[in-house]
């Protein structure tokens, strides 16, 4: 994986054309070497670029071509930017590279089974959760036919994600479609055109997750193992009962067979009971400890709308979403400001108005998101809490306290009544 710099200079020329659209850009690869190009634009449009390897400018227009010629005939224009890309800027990024911030762009692919599956486009190697996937034909986003996948980590601090799209290949080849890979961080965007040279047919995906989180007070791990097949939904392992559960009708004949395999049950739960609990319990000092926030769905009453509570955020920098069947809810949707707790954490709150029947028909999540951590609370019957159950707990307290403090008001009556003298 190169190390990529990107790092912008006027061109000695200036005076000559004028300011260039982009400047010489370059990229110092692990071995020191230099791996640029220059670029000059008109209006908009390109007009001559720097050709490096063979050191000759090359004419975009035919208004740019006596302008190259000339330039090409410079000799000493042409010494100097030579001494300029193998020297100058090579040295200049191996004493900067120290103090830079690196970084490191995913790999993309185009993949599909066959003609007749959705194309899917694949970014893996990213160096943070927050990644954004869009599909465009001719320059404009797409919203339909278009699945948008989770993002999930990899298992070594970096994470990949997908999204889909249902096109004809006749329809891709008349027009151009691309898939726009896009981060907070990078000044630039990689794109994938769909093309038959870059899409690779009958790929086949398996991913492994093993996940556990990590009780230093009780000392035990809650984790997880997952297997998928093509980017979907395969095999899981209830940690819990030690089984393993298919997801898919292929599936099934491979988890009665793991099932069987008591040797092989017995390695998971010792690796998750024993082996990673070991592990983290030695390595916990030398961690950096992730606070994970506490969640809850609350609801009023039936009619009200549904709230999503994250409390306990070591960071105001939270991000909050609801989505319906994997994709992210706009409408309906009121998000909270990011309030202190007063302990130096933070909590912040979205709700979403849906109705019951709505819910428990779909798929709806209250997705948030901190740095590399994502936490999903689906909607059931379980996990929301009605405040009128906590009312009514209240009431019943308070009708208690009344009910008692009558009583000792009537005894307190009816002492004072038996002590008081008789009337003659």
């Amino acid at each position: 994986m190169s190390s990529r710099f990107l790092f912008e200079d006027p061109s000695p020329e200036e005076a000559e054309l004028g300011d260039p659209s982009e400047g010489p850009s370059i990229t110092l690869a692990e071995k020191g070497v230099c791996e640029g190009y220059e670029k000059y634009g008109y209006n908009g449009e390109d007009f001559i670029s720097l050709d490096v390897k063979q050191m000759r400018y090359v004419p975009h227009t035919a208004d740019a071509a006596p302008i190259a010629d000339i330039w090409n005939k410079r000799r000493d224009r042409i010494d100097f930017v030579k001494h300029y890309f193998t020297k100058e800027l090579p040295d200049y990024l191996r004493m900067a590279a120290p103090y830079l911030k690196t970084t490191v762009f995913p790999d993309v692919y185009l993949l599909q089974k066959n003609s007749s599956s959705p194309v899917v486009c694949l970014a893996t190697g990213v160096n943070s959760s927050a990644v954004t996937m869009t599909w465009r034909k001719n320059g404009q986003d797409l919203h339909e036919d278009v699945d948008e996948g989770e993002t999930v980590p990899n298992g070594d601090g970096t994470f990949q994600k997908r999204i889909s799209l249902k096109v004809e290949t006749e329809e891709w080849k008349e027009n151009q479609y691309h898939c726009v890979v896009q981060h907070e961080n990078w000044k630039t965007m990689i794109i994938k055109n769909i093309t038959e040279d870059e899409i690779m047919h009958n790929v086949q995906t398996f991913q492994w997750i093993s996940h556990c989180v990590y009780d230093d007070q009780k000392g035990v791990c809650e984790g997880y193992e997952k297997y998928g097949y093509n980017g979907e939904d395969f095999i899981s392992l209830d940690v819990n009962q030690a089984s393993y559960i298919p997801h898919t009708a292929d599936a099934a004949p491979i988890a009665d067979i793991w099932n069987k395999r008591r040797d092989r049950i017995g390695l998971v739960k010792h690796y998750f009971t024993k082996e990673l609990p070991d592990y983290l319990r030695r390595a916990a000092p030398y961690l950096k400890t992730t606070v994970f926030p506490d969640v809850y769905l609350l609801q009023k009453n039936s009619s009200s709308p549904v709230v999503c509570l994250a409390t306990g955020v070591n960071s105001s920098a939270v991000t909050m979403t609801w989505r319906k069947n994997e994709q992210d809810l706009h409408e309906d949707v009121d998000e909270g400001e990011t309030v202190p707790n007063g302990d130096g954490t933070f909590q912040k709150r979205i709700s979403l108005k849906v109705e019951t029947e709505e819910w428990k028909e779909n798929h709806y999540h209250c997705v948030v998101q901190h740095e590399k951590m994502m936490i999903i609370k689906s909607i059931t019957e379980d996990a929301i809490k009605h405040n009128l159950k906590h009312r009514t707990r209240v009431t019943a307290i308070i009708s208690t306290i009344v009910f008692l403090l009558l009583l000792l008001l009537l005894s307190f009556l009816r002492r004072l009544h038996r002590g008081s003298p008789k009337s003659s």
